[in-house]
């Protein structure tokens, strides 16, 4: 999810070319309000979402997400990276880091390995 239309939309045409079912949110109470919709089965496997966002934070996001029991990995982003949001990231439960800008078209192998990262981990 990401405030930028632009950006979402993008990174939403790359993973869907790369195989991915991609569920697009344009803030963080809308992409809050979806996982709180659907049944734990049905949630996402993975949520990519911008830190800095109007109204709901990425780091809100990530503690609704934790608070109504969303297990998939989040991998936060944002176009003004320092030590502070890295370190706020993790302290979060972030699953990891992307720094804006970034190649898009290094974001499929990206998610396939937080994927593979994450399910290492739960078995």
């Amino acid at each position: 999810m990401d405030d930028d239309e632009n950006i979402a939309d993008l990174l939403g045409l790359v993973l869907a070319s790369a195989g991915y079912k991609v569920d697009k949110r344009y803030g963080g109470q809308e992409a809050i309000d979806f996982v709180e919709g659907q049944k734990p089965e049905e949630r996402p496997d993975l949520v990519l979402s911008d830190i800095m966002m109007p109204e709901i934070d990425g780091y809100q996001v990530l503690d609704r997400f934790k608070e109504i029991g969303y297990t998939g990995p989040v991998i936060l982003m944002t176009a003004a990276p320092s030590r502070e949001t890295i370190n706020e990231a993790r302290t979060r439960g972030a699953a990891n880091y992307l720094a804006k800008p970034f190649d898009i078209w290094d974001i499929p192998r990206f998610v396939a390995e937080q994927l593979k990262r994450s399910r290492e981990v739960s078995v």
